[in-house]
């Protein structure tokens, strides 16, 4: 018996990809289903392209500076305030079904 995929864009590569900051982001997560970014101001918007069916996780890191925000896209159910201690990460990770995001786990702060 011959296995299948499911779905045609199921699971994409889970390395890593650094996104740079920017205000307003749009982060194709056909690239990647990690995503690593270090604000070094506040995000105002943030759109998601090429979503997976599967798990998607976002590591934010704070700049030297700290305080800074993060607004998660709309279809994203779930996400967690971040930390805003100055050099240090938030993580979270999510449950694709390839439209919303919701969150598989509550996510943790200042690491």
């Amino acid at each position: 018996m011959a296995l299948t995929k499911r779905y045609t864009n199921e699971i994409g590569p889970t390395y890593p990809q650094s996104v740079t900051y920017a205000a307003a982001l749009s982060i194709n997560l056909g690239v990647s289903t990690t995503v690593k970014v270090t604000l070094t101001g506040n995000v105002t918007s943030c759109v998601l392209t090429n979503l997976p069916h599967g798990l998607v996780t976002f590591i934010i890191t704070q700049d030297g500076t700290g305080s800074r925000t993060w607004t998660w896209p709309a279809n994203v159910k779930g996400g967690m305030t971040i930390g805003a201690t100055a050099s240090l990460s938030s993580v979270q990770s999510f449950i694709s079904d390839g439209v919303n995001l919701y969150a598989h786990t509550p996510g943790v702060t200042n690491q």
